[in-house]
């Protein structure tokens, strides 16, 4: 009898114990799915210095996120504020390189869930770098791409911009993920080359052309 009063006790404790432990675990969890952070990240860069990224990171149920303030600081230390990026439900990648085209300096970063962008200025000159976002927005109001006459659905949910290649001559790739018109299922999506040139006056990326759709 004293032997089964025994075990009797003994699953209880270790019941009671495996209740406590898991929900440590559980909170745990939710202080880990709920944590934001601020932190700062330096990348050395190919061309030389250092890009400086103050990262706030936030976390939730639904996502994460990650907001970046980019600074550079070239090899005489000198100090140049760049602008901002946000990596929205995606990994920042935490080897951003800034890109030589002719006279500019070019950063690319991500926009938010559905965009990119492209950060783009002179480490010789004062002047504020500029930012031009990639968003299908943005794309759509070209006059190029309305003379295409595309069977997108603009503002639709499913679409999505992303640059893909810087080339040495400043031609910007960029992949447009788009929802078409009168689709019948709601995942229906197309994808489509576009293509900007760097001015290399203005350092503004300019639509020059759109692969066959």
């Amino acid at each position: 009898m004293k032997e089964t009063i025994t075990i009797i006790a003994l699953i209880l404790l270790i019941f009671l114990y495996s209740c406590n432990f898991e929900e440590k675990k559980a909170d745990e969890f939710v202080q880990e799915a709920l944590t934001d952070t601020t932190f700062t990240a330096e990348i050395p860069q190919k061309i030389g210095g250092t890009l400086i990224c103050i990262v706030d990171y936030s976390n939730d149920f639904h996502s994460y996120d990650y907001s970046i303030d980019y600074t550079y600081k070239d090899s005489i230390d000198h100090i140049f504020s760049l602008g901002s990026g946000r990596y929205s439900g995606q990994t920042w990648p935490k080897n951003e390189q800034l890109q030589e085209v002719g006279n500019w300096v070019i950063l690319k970063t991500s926009s938010g869930h559905h965009s990119d962008k492209l950060i783009i200025g002179k480490v010789n000159q004062l002047k504020p770098w500029q930012e031009y976002e990639f968003s299908p927005e943005k794309v759509e109001q070209e006059v190029l791409w309305q003379h295409k006459k595309i069977n997108s659905a603009p503002g639709n949910y499913d679409s999505k911009v992303s640059i893909e290649e810087i080339d040495s001559k400043g031609i910007v790739t960029i992949t447009y993920e788009f929802a078409t018109k009168n689709r019948i299922f709601s995942f229906s999506t197309a994808e489509i080359k576009v293509f900007y040139q760097i001015d290399y006056g203005t350092g503004k990326p300019v639509m020059i052309d759109i692969e066959e759709y």
